[in-house]
């Protein structure tokens, strides 16, 4: 259905601008559907009503994935890495250490596979720093911390060791698999409210 509106002056100089043309009536299209209402099932209100209490971690989580596509891989892996600070309540302090006493659930949603620990080595390699990541998923949660902390505290005196083209490269691979990880988390987190 098509419909036009007529603009009706309400001061002197909107009157002015509606005889001088300078405005209009408008025009547009409505759609209008057939159906008065739409039935949703009742059983999809048990699976929404429980992430509501999470709509903080979902926006959160929008705005990484927003970083990660449009290719920023430093910023979307600090955000990666903020989600697991927010997902496991523990401050900044010993970071490292509260993430390895979360290994049993960060090993279940990141595959401990040659692509992954190949692009942290590279990625620490470049900035001077041994891998621990061949040794075990202990020292793959240790070399993340470490790649994060230097990423943080940059040193301008070594600026090549912190943005050379390997490391972005090889970031976008281990965003890959901290969107994964981060994704699972949530909804895990957000199935476990779930009463089945």
């Amino acid at each position: 259905m098509r419909i036009y509106v007529n603009l009706y002056s309400q001061t002197d100089d909107e009157q002015k601008m509606l005889d001088e043309g300078t405005i209009i009536g408008g025009g547009g299209y409505v759609l209008k559907s057939d159906k008065k209402n739409y039935k949703i099932d009742n059983s999809l209100y048990d699976l929404i009503t429980p992430s509501l209490n999470h709509i903080p971690s979902f926006s959160f989580f929008f705005t990484c994935l927003k970083v990660f596509k449009s290719n920023e891989n430093e910023v979307a892996f600090f955000l990666f890495f903020r989600f697991w600070m927010d997902i496991f309540p523990f401050g900044a302090k010993d970071v490292e250490k509260e993430l390895i006493k979360k290994e049993k659930e960060l090993s279940r949603f990141i595959p401990y596979e040659p692509k992954l620990i190949n692009s942290i080595k590279k990625i620490l390699i470049n900035m001077g720093l041994p891998s621990n990541s061949e040794n075990d998923f202990k020292g793959l949660i240790t070399d993340i911390v470490k790649i994060r902390h230097k990423l943080t505290h940059f040193s301008s005196v070594q600026d090549q060791a912190h943005h050379s083209p390997t490391i972005k490269f090889e970031l976008r691979t281990v965003n890959t698999y901290l969107y994964s990880c981060c994704f699972n988390l949530l909804r895990e987190k957000i199935s476990s409210q779930i009463t089945p």
